[in-house]
């Protein structure tokens, strides 16, 4: 098979794997490879054009980014293969990938194929694709902390949730009215966020529906035991219900601090002025199951 590796050897989880492993592992398995670092010039435009096979190393915020160029290509797109080097890796294991190197090789020329679905929140700033989330809340107060370990991120995020006020929100969700005051709203893609928060229990990134949560000030107190319990390690389900929907608008969605999209701030500090925002899935993309 003809590969072309996208890897990001800056990945801050423990799968991190150089360039040499990677190639070896490859060849060694009769893979012809070609090989980018997404920290050097040059790899969207090679993106852009290849014919082989993607395989892209590294975490969440990697595979969305690749995952948002491939969409781009329409139908032309070849399909991705996602060796997880992350932290979270929230994405692999919502498609039920190998997390091993080996065992992801030994499978790569598997027929077997899913089609991962891609989020699109459009606002006055543009448009933003996503594959795990986008949101108002203090979420987004975590993407600007440099944290290291999980279980202290979620304790990050419990401080920052007791903390929040409640904001009023107008919300729509496939034309029904949830509008209210809320301390967060999250559009789910994917089941888990961030550090392995699962929020969505029952969220398919494989098809065109959304999961909205919404928490209010009557949920602060059950939403802070769910993230004390999971920053202690303990395995617990979020306590709040989501709202599936194929099209979301949500008004106003602040410029500011508290929106954003997968793992960044959306929009940026440049963009003042607050809007209305709609979310809907608007491309999947073809990816391997090893």
């Amino acid at each position: 098979m003809r590969v072309l590796v996208l890897n990001n050897p800056h990945a801050s989880g423990s799968g991190r794997l150089p360039k040499a492993v990677l190639i070896r592992a490859l060849e060694r398995a009769g893979h012809d490879v070609r090989y980018r670092s997404i920290r050097k010039p040059g790899w969207k435009r090679k993106l852009n054009r290849t014919k082989r096979v993607v395989v892209v190393v590294g975490g969440d915020g990697t595979v969305a980014q690749i995952a948002a160029a491939l969409a781009k290509r329409d139908g032309s797109a070849p399909p991705l293969v996602v060796i997880p080097a992350g932290k979270s890796n929230n994405i692999a294991r919502a498609l039920g990938l190998p997390t091993t190197l080996d065992d992801i090789v030994r499978g790569l020329d598997s027929d077997r194929q899913t089609r991962l679905a891609l989020g699109v929140a459009r606002g006055p700033w543009g448009k933003a694709p996503f594959v795990e989330s986008a949101g108002i809340g203090p979420f987004a107060s975590l993407l600007n902390a440099v944290i290291p370990r999980q279980h202290a991120a979620i304790a990050y995020l419990r401080r920052a949730f007791l903390a929040a006020s409640p904001r009023a929100m107008d919300v729509r969700a496939d034309g029904e009215d949830l509008s209210g005051e809320y301390l967060a709203a999250h559009v789910l893609n994917i089941g888990a966020i961030g550090p392995r928060l699962e929020l969505a229990r029952d969220a398919d990134p494989t098809d065109e529906w959304l999961d909205l949560l919404l928490i209010t000030e009557r949920d602060r107190s059950a939403v802070a035991a769910y993230f004390a319990a999971r920053a202690a390690g303990k395995q617990a389900l979020c306590p709040i219900a989501t709202h599936r929907a194929r099209r979301i608008h949500i008004r106003s969605w602040p410029a500011r601090d508290d929106g954003y999209v997968d793992d960044a701030p959306w929009p940026d500090e440049r963009r003042p002025q607050t809007g209305a925002v709609r979310i809907k899935v608007e491309a999947r993309i073809a990816v391997l199951l090893p």
